[in-house]
């Protein structure tokens, strides 16, 4: 006998063979048990759930000769003639290749005739959607005054796609996509009834993979097979899946927790064959450490991904997990659309270590951090023992030793510290909290004490964890705790973004008049009546 794939060999052909869609088969087989049958079925879902199998399924159910009910004998004329799908009251019809209303009207034309040998004449129409509006017309008659010998088991991935004249004279049952444990249970039964022998971790892996699609975890069920060589090993199944290695995970976790971009690209640029797949793997770390900080017991911690989702989750605030998973869901559209995987995988970890948000820590906690620490990652769930550090601070001046006009003086005459705009960029502020402060002024009016002058229509941004954690950053520049207060104002405050618009202006204003009174760009225009259009450059810092 020709060898048969697993997705056919395994194909369910009874209501307990059906895996992941329990109220189906619990509504159908009431229907079937007390003779309540429709005249039209829809069966709905994505791709590789069941629907087909399940419309045959329910083919047999009614045709069998032992009566109708959810149990078929199987050893009837009717039963083994339609397993071997040569029943000939049983019509399968694929809509993606008989699309035009011919087609449609020559098959409705032999719904009159009664069945040959079965009580019920059976159309099953795959892929329905793909019907032409004319088809779908044509249908629609015989839909709404069925012949009571006629029965319609429809399928389709799209009804959205089907007119609602159609989708409203069916009994529609929508089957969703089957969930990754039991895809799994069926793969152990599998490969047990087939004596493969297969590592728990790879069958895993292949569950996960299928993305709810039975037909799909069992065609990748077959290839692994192949590729093992009448195995199922995890190490072949994650090449055969791109997948990155536990060891390679570490790695980048390591990476990320230490800030460390040069053995992120170093690591990344040795497996490139894994970039496909990296972010949504990191992807479903994160979810699982989020997870792990609001419910511990939620997630199965005894595998070595857990372990490193639970590690994590000891080390990253909130805050961050959450941007972590955002940036990393849009990596995964990123790197479909990137030149390269690669190329998109390295901009992912950069946004990854280079933009962080303001840790919701008290005062207290962030000045107590050592100014000797050399990685910086906000903290806040208990089980955190990572301060966050600061940059390394640049002692306050004396007045002796700053002659620049743009310093602020303090109440106390022996110290004086450079103007906001200047002293900004030595704070080390990242994310939101630098957006904030990019926005608003300092002044001091004690060598401890300043307040935050913003005007009032930037005060949505503001948060009191923004306002702690520039208070943090002015502490350990200032070697002592710094009280900063927050002061609401009406007109425009000269902020950096305002300062740097108007050099970048004046920049702008100085390349302009540069270029008019040039000998040569003057010679240029008189020569060929130019003018001279807009200034676009890029301002020096």
């Amino acid at each position: 006998m020709a060898y048969q794939v697993l997705a056919r060999l395994w194909r369910p052909h009874h209501f307990d063979d059906v895996v992941g869609q329990d109220y189906a088969v619990r509504a159908l087989s009431y229907a079937l048990n007390h003779k309540k049958l429709h005249s039209a079925y829809l069966l709905t879902g994505s791709h590789g759930i069941g629907k087909t199998s399940l419309a045959r399924i329910i083919a047999r159910a009614i045709n069998c000769e032992q009566g109708v009910s959810a149990k078929p004998c199987d050893t009837c004329g009717a039963c083994v003639s339609m397993l071997a799908g040569r029943a000939v009251d049983v019509i399968e019809i694929d809509a993606a290749s008989r699309t035009k209303v011919e087609d449609t009207r020559e098959l409705l034309d032999q719904v009159q005739y009664a069945p040959t040998i079965s009580p019920y004449k059976i159309y099953i129409i795959d892929e329905v959607h793909m019907l032409s509006t004319h088809s779908f017309n044509a249908l629609l008659k015989t839909l709404e005054e069925p012949p009571a010998h006629v029965l319609f088991l429809l399928a389709t991935t799209h009804p959205d796609k089907l007119p609602v004249t159609v989708r409203s004279r069916c009994l529609q049952f929508h089957l969703r996509p089957i969930l990754s444990p039991d895809i799994e249970k069926q793969l152990t039964g599998i490969i047990t009834a087939e004596k493969i022998i297969a590592e728990p971790a790879a069958l895993t892996a292949i569950a996960k993979a299928a993305r709810g699609s039975m037909r799909d975890a069992l065609s990748l069920l077959d290839q692994a097979i192949a590729v093992g060589q009448g195995e199922v090993k995890l190490i072949e199944v994650n090449a055969m899946l791109g997948l990155a290695s536990t060891d390679l995970l570490n790695t980048l976790v390591d990476g990320l927790l230490a800030c460390d971009m040069d053995l992120l690209i170093q690591t990344v640029r040795q497996h490139s064959q894994s970039m496909t797949t990296l972010p949504l793997q990191l992807l479903a770390l994160l979810q699982q450490a989020a997870l792990y900080q609001f419910s511990p017991a939620s997630i199965d911690s005894h595998d070595e991904q857990s372990f490193l989702a639970i590690r994590l989750a000891k080390t990253l605030s909130q805050e961050t997990l959450q941007l972590y998973y955002q940036l990393s869901l849009h990596a995964i559209d990123d790197v479909t659309k990137a030149p390269t995987p690669l190329l998109a995988v390295e901009m992912w970890l950069l946004r990854l270590v280079h933009f962080e948000i303001a840790p919701k820590a008290s005062i207290s906690t962030m000045t107590e951090a050592s100014p000797k620490t050399t990685h910086h990652r906000p903290a806040e769930h208990p089980h955190v023992t990572i301060t966050p550090p600061l940059p390394q601070a640049v002692p306050p001046m004396k007045a002796a030793e700053s002659p620049k006009a743009t310093a602020t003086q303090t109440a106390d005459p022996s110290v004086q510290y450079p103007a906001w705009s200047v002293l900004l960029p030595q704070l080390g502020l990242t994310g939101v909290v630098r957006i904030l402060a990019e926005q608003a002024d300092v002044q001091w009016t004690h060598h401890d004490t300043a307040t935050l002058i913003l005007a009032k229509n930037q005060s949505g941004m503001c948060q009191p964890s923004h306002i702690e954690a520039i208070a943090a950053a002015l502490s350990t520049y200032c070697h002592q705790t710094v009280k900063l207060t927050l002061q609401l104002v009406d007109t425009p405050v000269d902020s950096p973004a305002i300062l740097a618009m108007q050099h970048a202006k004046q920049q702008q204003q100085a390349v302009l008049t540069e270029l008019q009174t040039d000998p040569k760009i003057q010679a240029f225009v008189k020569e060929f009546d130019a003018t001279i259009g807009p200034v676009t450059f890029l301002p020096s810092t």
